[in-house]
């Protein structure tokens, strides 16, 4: 099973250097209780408005690579409420895709730069790739020799732990030549901080050619770069030479892209109109003489009523394209007993299109959806369905009553853990 399926659990713990070890989930809190927080701060400091809270729309831009599961752990700590002011409610939160957000700004802006064809403007069915590079190093040019200030303190600290000046100790590292200590400065070679770049550049372009080299990028002509260091001149180099026959297009605040899109998709969320289904996703079922799967796990419920177990029922399978309105709906089901309260469904994701059992290899529980029902609904032979839309940001359920066909509503809960 693939590491990024796996499960986040309530009670994961985060370590620091010193080995100590804090709630992950609080670590998270408090992050985005102090970004929350400066940022109303500053808001009500450059503006007469205040008491902005109750009417502002938070927003919470994820990884596109982020799973079900991921993402429901960080706005459940955006929405952790046992901490003082933290808690953002589900309506004023919105989940945002960096990748979605670059390319939201990106339909209005001239990709050479100077004015002249923009995103928007390529032909209908034309393809194009996002590298959303975030790390640092960004500065450093090819052919620009580094000068570093050296204080005081650092000089008598290298004597003191190499019996060296600082002068002696540069002449004896591996950059002999290439590091130069003089009076109150190092001057560095731009080969030295350039070697640094090796493995990431390396990685990126070698994910980056595994990307356009998928069928559905057959016809990708233009390669949109954001992130802080998409504005260095090595990686852009780097993507430049390994890919000459794409148009590579870099804005001049490469970093500031993915929070602009962000507020832009907010406001209008249909700009993106449909999105890939990532996994294929199941669920079990209730049995009856129409089961055309092959037989896994069938046991009587407490009524003396036959039950299909373990049986992987598909919901939709991955890479399909799915619009944002669509529904899909998803196996019938109903209480078992008389005194039951409560109906739970578990929801399962698979590397696999052609999964038969939840057991399989393939396939784990990403989730469940839980809702309350009446004692007299199982007298009723009430039968319940969910109803999924897979063309968002998240995966949204709603449970419905296929009797009288009305939605659960706030009786249903959906948590997405494992």
């Amino acid at each position: 099973m693939d590491a990024e399926l796996e499960s986040i659990p309530d009670d994961e713990r985060l370590k620091d250097i010193s080995g100590k070890t804090l709630n992950a989930k609080n670590v998270f809190t408090q992050v985005i209780l102090y970004l929350k927080n400066n940022a109303i701060e500053n808001i009500e400091k450059k503006s007469l408005l205040t008491s902005i809270e109750s009417h502002t729309l938070w927003i919470l831009i994820v990884p596109a690579i982020w799973t079900d599961t991921a993402k429901c752990f960080m706005k459940s700590a955006a929405k952790n409420m046992s901490f003082a002011l933290a808690g953002i409610s589900s309506e004023r939160l919105k989940i945002v895709i960096e990748t979605e957000a670059a390319a939201v700004l990106f339909r209005n802006l001239p990709m050479d730069g100077t004015g002249g064809k923009c995103l928007k403007d390529l032909n209908k069915g034309s393809v194009y790739a996002v590298l959303d590079a975030g790390v640092k190093k960004r500065d450093i040019t090819l052919s620009k020799t580094i000068t570093i200030v050296i204080g005081y303190t650092l000089r008598q600290l290298s004597k003191s732990k190499s019996g060296r000046s600082l002068e002696e100790a540069v002449a004896y590292f591996k950059y002999e030549g290439k590091v130069i200590a003089h009076n109150d400065k190092l001057r560095v070679d731009p080969c030295v901080p350039v070697s640094w770049y090796d493995y990431p550049i390396q990685r990126t372009v070698q994910l980056l050619s595994e990307m356009l080299g998928m069928t559905a990028m057959s016809n990708c002509t233009v390669i949109l770069m954001v992130g802080g260091l998409s504005q260095s001149i090595v990686l852009q180099n780097a993507v430049k030479e390994k890919f000459p026959y794409k148009k590579v297009v870099i804005p001049p605040d490469a970093e500031l892209v993915v929070a602009k899109g962000a507020i832009k998709f907010a406001y209008n969320p249909l700009s993106v109109q449909s999105r890939i289904v990532k996994y294929t996703y199941g669920s079990t079922h209730k049995y009856s003489e129409s089961c055309s799967h092959k037989v896994g796990r069938r046991e009587l419920d407490k009524n003396g009523d036959m039950r299909c177990y373990d049986n992987f029922v598909l919901i939709v399978k991955e890479d399909k394209s799915v619009p944002v309105d669509d529904v899909v709906d998803g196996s019938l089901f109903g209480p078992i007993y008389q005194t039951q309260n409560i109906l739970t469904s578990e929801i399962f994701i698979s590397t696999s299109t052609d999964t038969e059992h939840t057991t399989d290899s393939s396939c784990t529980k990403i989730g469940q959806v839980t809702f309350k029902i009446r004692e007299e609904d199982f007298e009723k032979g009430f039968i319940y369905k969910h109803i999924y839309k897979f063309g968002g940001t998240e995966i949204k359920i709603t449970t419905m009553n296929t009797e009288s066909n009305e939605e659960m509503g706030e009786e249903t809960e959906v948590e997405f853990r494992g």
